[in-house]
């Protein structure tokens, strides 16, 4: 028995009345605050449940992490999201969620984090390994148990998708104005510069035919003449970059083509290189120029062969695969090909396993002047003219390179609806005649080309008036009638020329010479006599620079027409 303390006060006992009072209260607050605790219980129960439903049924997915960046709760909306079921990420790193570099990025961030709310656009690691573009929004919770992070991700992998597709439509349309402004720059140039080559051209070739074959000079005018016809194929390059070379459609059929060339291809390509033929010998007729045709093939053809050329590899096979086919193609393919409009179409590529492409050489492959080759390898103009052409005929053409992978330049042509050819020209075998006597009116801006057509008929026996304009040129013939004088029976004129043009004094002095013979002279054509690349009907046109012998050739044959 516990002895109590002498000093301890008597303990006195609780009068009953008290006693009595007490337990009365502690039943009555027993009776008035245990219905409202149950209450809030259930109040807070029925909170919790639909905080819960809308956890797990919202789209968006829900999570709660620890400090150590373990997943404390993660709503089941990221199985549809990822296809891991979210039972199975509770107390994972979320770090494991995310691509390695987004990993790495969302700890720092984190870390440094002392905001209300951190925001970012991370990948997400899928069931399958692949990645979902995801917006997380993250809150700090501070509390009894500690630092805590709340977050909400979203899937944005669409939003992320139109991003990149339109900016991909951005930069394609900022290429095509690039070209386009480099095309109308070459159409310049090679405008400029066939005049010159006319004058170059022409009197070489007049000097060479009245200067012996022993004479020392002649090699040397041969020379002038040999470099000027190879500067005359460069312009003409541009001209097919730039769309403005005329061309004549046919209707071809792509394996015939590939059929017919192959021979002279294998020649280009070389021994050592395998070629690989996959052609769809069912697929539609396309209505081409031939000779455009056969351009591409060349062209693709050496810039395959060059790719491979250098390469040493023990095992390495060179191979060059060719490939024609046809689909259809709908609206949205036909925009991001960058094609007018959606429909059938023939394609056709030449690809191979060489060196390959970085971005950068892609970006500008097809730019007049670029080349990857060593100096006076190559001229950089053989991709420029492939592009034109295509762009010409209303085609697409796609490059696919990496590098160490190779290449495959893939076009898409219209497949052709009617089939039939065009009615053949007289050729120059069947005009035999270049000499004549007739009078020739001759109409061109450019002093020294004027001087030059001028001689060359005139050693022909050929009657010739000059004229710098065209109203000049229409004053001399109203003149001419006034006076009661023969007028010309042909009409030679540059198609641009200040004052009056070409095709608007033919117009005016065809009312004082009915059905008046005309020919149109040009370094390019723009769309006065053009459109689409073809001639308007019933158009004689003879493209700058031209020889003595060419135009001949050609007023005989309008003149026999």
């Amino acid at each position: 028995m516990k002895k109590r303390s002498e000093n301890a006060p008597p303990k006195k006992k609780m009068d009953p009345s008290i006693a009595r009072l007490m337990g009365l209260g502690e039943r009555s607050v027993q009776k008035s605050y245990y219905p409202q605790l149950q209450q809030k219980i259930r109040e807070l129960e029925k909170s919790e449940h639909r905080y819960r439903l809308l956890a797990e049924n919202i789209s968006d997915i829900i999570w709660l992490l620890d400090a150590d960046l373990s997943i404390l709760y993660i709503s089941p909306s990221i199985e549809r999201v990822s296809g891991i079921a979210s039972q199975a990420l509770e107390g994972r790193s979320f770090l494991t969620l995310l691509e390695p570099g987004d990993a790495r990025r969302f700890d720092r961030e984190v870390s440094a984090f002392g905001g209300h709310t951190l925001e970012m656009e991370l990948k997400q690691r899928n069931a399958d390994e692949s990645f979902t573009w995801i917006e997380v929004r993250v809150s700090v919770l501070s509390g009894d148990q500690g630092r805590q992070l709340l977050g909400i991700s979203r899937d944005i992998t669409e939003r992320k998708q139109a991003e990149a597709d339109r900016e991909a439509m951005q930069l394609q349309l900022l290429q095509a104005q690039k070209m386009e402004s480099i095309g109308t720059l070459a159409g310049g140039i090679a405008h400029d510069f066939n005049n010159l080559l006319t004058v170059i051209n022409g009197y070489a070739d007049l000097v060479l035919k009245k200067t012996d074959a022993d004479d020392p000079l002649f090699r040397k005018i041969s020379a002038i003449s040999s470099a000027g016809r190879r500067a005359g194929e460069l312009t003409r390059q541009l001209l097919a970059f730039s769309r403005k070379q005329i061309y004549s459609p046919s209707t071809l059929r792509i394996p015939g083509v590939i059929r017919d060339m192959e021979r002279m291809l294998r020649r280009l390509i070389g021994e050592d290189i395998l070629v690989d033929t996959r052609i769809d010998t069912e697929i539609s007729p396309i209505s081409a120029d031939q000779t455009q045709v056969e351009q591409i093939f060349t062209n693709l053809v050496i810039n395959a062969r060059d790719a491979l050329d250098g390469i040493r590899q023990p095992g390495f096979k060179k191979r060059i695969t060719i490939e024609a086919g046809q689909t259809r193609i709908d609206s949205q393919t036909a925009a991001k090909l960058r094609i007018p409009k959606a429909g059938d179409y023939v394609f056709f590529s030449v690809s191979d396993n060489g060196r390959g492409m970085d971005r950068e050489t892609r970006k500008r492959i097809f730019e007049p002047f670029f080349t990857t080759k060593t100096k006076y390898k190559g001229t950089g103009l053989g991709l420029a003219m492939v592009y034109g052409i295509v762009k010409q005929n209303r085609g697409s053409i796609r490059v696919y390179s990496e590098p160490g992978h190779g290449a495959l330049f893939k076009i898409y042509w219209p497949a052709a609806k009617i089939a039939g050819e065009r009615p053949a020209r007289k050729t120059a075998a069947e005009v035999r005649q270049l000499a004549g006597d007739e009078l020739i009116l001759l109409v061109e801006d450019d002093v020294d080309v004027l001087d030059f057509a001028a001689n060359a008929l005139k050693s022909l026996g050929y009657e010739t008036q000059t004229s710098e304009n065209g109203s000049q040129a229409l004053e001399w013939m109203i003149s001419r009638k006034s006076a009661g004088q023969p007028l010309p029976d042909l009409v030679v004129t540059d198609l641009i020329m200040p004052e009056l043009g070409g095709k608007d004094f033919v117009k005016q002095a065809s009312a004082l010479v009915p059905a008046l013979k005309a020919i149109y002279v040009s370094g390019h054509t723009d769309n006065h006599i053009v459109h689409n690349g073809m001639l308007d009907p019933g158009v004689n046109f003879l493209q700058k620079p031209y020889s003595q012998q060419q135009l001949a050739l050609k007023i005989r044959s309008v003149l026999a027409g």
